[in-house]
């Protein structure tokens, strides 16, 4: 909800803001042994990697209790911070019922605007953790068609990964991270004719 009489009290930072994201890929091809059954069976094969990490978003918090009225255009209104500090301690694993501190904020009085910016960077959801690794191997088949055998292997160490937490101010449910995201550890089996 826009404030036109205190435009300063409407900056923040952007729902997409990512402050630290490491992307890493890599592919390796095995050595292969020369002729012979090893060269079959061990010959041919590459081992390739993906890795994502991602610090989280900053968070968005409005309250249940929309003082200003919907009938002027405003549906999302923003609570008051209190000055305390809007983080919970503890591992995500540990805190995803109470993520959010709601002592960090109160209800905006009737027919004020909250003094909340319209995202919080002092608080983001979870960092998001991810390895998938996949092992292939190709043959030969015959002049200008080869034999590709895929092994993937999605979320390799089966990490957990988070959702945001509830963020309007004033429900039951405010501050609890509710479910996941992504995927648990998948294997995936492929063969293909390449020609």
């Amino acid at each position: 909800m826009f404030n036109n009489s205190d435009i300063d009290g409407d900056f923040g930072l952007s729902r997409i803001d990512v402050p630290h994201t490491l992307n890493l890929n890599g592919l390796y091809r095995l050595p292969s042994p020369n002729g012979g059954v090893a060269e079959v069976l061990l010959g041919g094969w590459s081992v390739s990697a993906t890795a994502m990490f991602r610090s989280g978003f900053p968070l968005t918090i409005t309250q249940r209790i929309n003082n200003l009225g919907r009938a002027y255009g405003f549906d999302h209104q923003r609570p008051n911070l209190t000055g305390v500090d809007p983080n919970v301690s503890g591992s995500t694993e540990d805190i995803f019922g109470n993520y959010i501190n709601p002592d960090a904020f109160e209800n905006a009085p009737a027919f004020t605007f909250g003094n909340a910016p319209p995202t919080l960077g002092e608080i983001r959801s979870p960092k998001l953790v991810n390895w998938d690794v996949s092992f292939e191997k190709m043959t030969a088949l015959s002049a200008g068609a080869n034999l590709s055998l895929r092994v993937e292997v999605i979320n390799l160490f089966n990490g957990v990964n988070w959702v945001g937490p509830r963020s309007v101010f004033g429900r039951s449910d405010f501050g609890r991270i509710r479910r996941t995201r992504g995927f648990p550890r998948t294997l995936q089996f492929m063969v293909k004719v390449v020609f």
